[in-house]
């Protein structure tokens, strides 16, 4: 996927089951060269207890705290399709989770002891494969002051 912007952000507690984007479907494992694939999917597995919900929905759909209320979602499946930017997330439950993957609720944060775990995991250097495989022309990172991102 050729990607002119890529959007790095974070996820956050209020989650919603609503999905907003039926037809979308992207996930970052179907860019990731396969030693970054092995990583994610091990750090995913090593959170898979704290994933309770039952419905699949996209990860932008779920996400509603509110830095997600702000953002224009539509605008941003529009600027996906139209691929003018890539939009993807650091899920505590997850790892890195692309804007349309569709997950399903979770109970997880980014604190100390979770933020080591996936460090460990190499989580970083997951992101680094993503960006090396859809290579945006700009990566722009938007984090909360308080949270551990």
């Amino acid at each position: 996927m050729l990607a002119y912007k890529l959007i790095v952000t974070q996820c956050c507690k209020q989650k919603s089951e609503i999905e907003m984007f039926p037809n979308t479907e992207y996930s970052v494992l179907s860019v990731l060269p396969n030693m970054y694939k092995d990583l994610l999917i091990k750090g995913r597995k090593l959170f898979d207890h704290v994933i309770y919900g039952r419905n699949y929905v996209s990860a932008l759909s779920m996400y509603n705290g509110y830095e997600y209320q702000v953002l224009d979602k539509l605008l941003i499946h529009d600027l996906f399709l139209n691929k003018e930017i890539d939009f993807i997330i650091i899920s505590a439950g997850y790892g890195l989770v692309h804007a349309f993957e569709k997950i399903r609720k979770y109970e997880a944060r980014m604190d100390r002891g979770n933020t080591i775990k996936w460090l460990r995991l190499c989580l970083h250097k997951v992101l680094a494969g993503y960006i090396e495989s859809v290579k945006p022309s700009k990566v722009y990172g938007f984090f909360s002051r308080t949270s551990g991102y």
